[in-house]
């Protein structure tokens, strides 16, 4: 089944808006809590938009998109943990290793997408 370039296209843009909150969300959350909990409650969060969007993936294309945006936002704000523990603790390659993460990232999303669009 095919989607309407409008339709994918709307579903990547709510999918993608996890990143972006999660970018947010963690100008609010540095220093309220500890880096373990934040942690914790980041990948809490990415297994159950997985776990949501796999048991909803056959019944409704909305609850999908929306358990891919609940991971999304998990993931960012791991992302975005695991980003400032490298930068505070490393003297030298911070670009580096910052570009390196990023691509990463970037290669973990696009990879679960074509997963996503194959089981779809």
């Amino acid at each position: 089944y095919k989607l309407p370039f409008s339709d994918y296209a709307t579903y990547q843009i709510v999918v993608f808006s996890g990143i972006t909150i999660s970018s947010i969300t963690m100008q609010f959350i540095v220093g309220n809590f500890r880096i373990s909990k934040q942690i914790k409650y980041a990948n809490l969060i990415a297994f159950l938009g997985i776990l949501f969007s796999t048991i909803f993936s056959f019944n409704s294309k909305i609850l999908f998109v929306l358990g891919l945006f609940i991971y999304t936002l998990g993931s960012g704000l791991y992302i975005g943990i695991v980003n400032r523990i490298l930068m505070a603790n490393l003297k030298q390659f911070k670009s580096a290793v910052a570009a390196l993460n990023s691509v990463l990232n970037a290669l973990l999303i696009a990879l679960g997408l074509e997963i996503g669009n194959y089981i779809c």
